[in-house]
């Protein structure tokens, strides 16, 4: 995954468990969402594909909310 811009605002969504919002154009930030969803609709959103691998799918989401410099290292500031 390429940083286009220095911020990012990120989101984890597993387990068909939520939707994307739209994005707010305005912002001037990549925005980007994990996901083992392949049928989530994005609006705007960079989807990044994840194997749980016999995960859970809570775990998953936790795990990439709250490790973004693990994952999200070349962006600047993460939101």
């Amino acid at each position: 995954m390429n940083a286009k811009k220095p911020n990012v605002v990120y989101t984890a969504v597993f387990g068909n468990y939520d939707h994307l919002p739209a994005v707010n154009p305005k912002w001037d930030c990549d925005f980007i969402c994990f996901t083992d969803n392949a049928a989530c609709v994005s609006d705007g959103w960079q989807l990044v594909m994840v194997e749980l691998n016999g995960e859970p799918p809570a775990q998953a989401n936790r795990r990439y909310k709250m490790l973004p410099h693990v994952y999200l290292k070349q962006y600047k500031r993460s939101l």
